[in-house]
């Protein structure tokens, strides 16, 4: 809102584009239903850590049903590339498959969040399967931080 407001009074038409962005809240029974599908490990870690990962999953939706870059996350949000670096992860081990069922309530949402983990997942196939595998040498040169000129 102060960022909408600072816009106008400068004479810019168009907010901040954080402005138009609304926080994604899940209420309790949503978040019970989403740890609940956890796998055990992560259910246990959240048990303990329960407000850092409902604010992470929070993070992830907010992206998510805003069709946002990962850059443009509130910034009290903490860092976007932590919140990014773990929803990569969690697409690799599947988690987002068990909370995208949990959220069968709000399918807006889950198909928002089914979207974005599909575009990483097709994102994700496509790098490994176009780059082609280092030679030896080129391996040595890059990890020696060599460069050709």
């Amino acid at each position: 809102m102060l960022a909408a407001a600072r816009s106008r009074a400068s004479g810019d038409d168009h907010p901040h584009p954080r402005s138009a962005q609304t926080r994604t809240r899940l209420d309790d029974a949503q978040w019970r239903a989403i740890a609940a599908r956890l796998p055990p490990t992560l259910t246990r870690r959240a048990q303990r850590n329960a407000p850092r990962y409902r604010r992470f999953v929070e993070d992830v939706l907010q992206v998510a049903a805003g069709d946002l870059r990962w850059r443009e996350l509130e910034p009290n949000a903490g860092s976007w590339r932590t919140v990014y670096m773990r929803f990569l992860r969690w697409c690799e081990d599947g988690v987002w498959d068990g909370v995208i069922d949990a959220l069968q309530a709000e399918p807006e949402l889950a198909r928002a969040l089914r979207r974005r983990v599909d575009e990483h997942r097709r994102a994700s196939g496509r790098r490994r399967q176009t780059a082609a595998p280092k030679t030896d040498a080129a391996a040595r040169a890059h990890r020696r931080g060599d460069r050709a000129r």
